[in-house]
């Protein structure tokens, strides 16, 4: 005698859970489960360099980044705020500071990548050649009626622009001209467009517009060192690690010099 038995049906929630693992399995064994990119939050001045490698990281590794960028304060705030990051590039060293101040950042996970040059720049058709920056040069004969663009004092390189020009005993002459903008991109656009005849700018900067040119040069020591720090958030994994190290490779920084930066050694 043959006894029958019926197969018991899996209910819905046993089928989701076998669809489920039979998926994940698959997805493991060709190779597309994809990882989250990694969220970099970065200075301004960073654009488009940071972008392209980025773009060099992802292809060497798969590993894609997304990057925000602004202001170093704003960044920061945005940190304590909740927002999602795994590395912060910063080019202000009082908000690393601060961010590792409050454990928003890991400190063992601090290092400095690039630095950065102040530079004063005019329109390429001006007949300026070159300014000597120091004692007895007087910038507002140089502009006449013109203006004079620097970024905020509360924002790199505002700051180091105004140390600068005071170091060199250029300020008290100047300010009469100077004009302040929210940052470096912005007082270098005003040269293009012919809103201020000279700025202080990020040397990174002066080349991304093709209508300036550089006539002075500020000394190393006439303001405080401008210093791209990056570091980790505490949730950052091997992943974001990883490209905090790929910033420090050589690839890296053949990019970052190529576009002005200044390598750190």
């Amino acid at each position: 005698m043959i006894v029958s038995r019926g197969l018991r049906r899996p209910s819905r929630r046993e089928a989701l859970i076998g669809a489920t693992a039979a998926l994940s399995l698959s997805m493991v064994r060709t190779g597309r489960a994809e990882a989250r990119p990694l969220a970099v939050l970065a200075a301004t001045s960073l654009k488009p360099t940071l972008d392209e490698i980025a773009g060099l990281h992802a292809d060497a590794t798969g590993t894609a980044a997304t990057v925000s960028y602004g202001a170093s304060d704003a960044l920061v705030q945005q940190l304590a705020d909740g927002a999602p990051a795994d590395l912060l590039i910063s080019d202000a060293h009082a908000a690393m500071d601060r961010a590792i101040r409050n454990q928003l950042i890991r400190a063992d996970t601090r290092r400095r990548i690039v630095g950065n040059r102040l530079v004063l720049v005019a329109q390429k058709t001006s007949s300026l050649i070159e300014v000597l920056l120091g004692p007895g040069t007087r910038l507002s004969a140089l502009v006449q009626d013109g203006r004079i663009a620097i970024g905020e004092a509360e924002m790199q390189p505002g700051g180091a622009a105004r140390a600068a020009l005071e170091s060199l005993s250029l300020w008290a002459d100047a300010e009469p001209r100077i004009v302040t903008v929210a940052g470096s991109r912005l007082a270098a656009a005003m040269v293009g467009r012919g809103e201020a005849t000279l700025a202080v700018v990020f040397a990174s900067d002066a080349r991304l517009e093709p209508t300036l040119k550089v006539v002075g040069v500020f000394p190393d020591l006439s303001h405080p060192p401008i210093v791209y720090e990056a570091g980790a958030t505490p949730s950052a994994g091997a992943a974001a690690l990883a490209l905090l190290d790929f910033l420090q490779a050589p690839a890296a920084q053949a990019a970052f010099e190529k576009s002005g930066f200044i390598l750190a050694h």
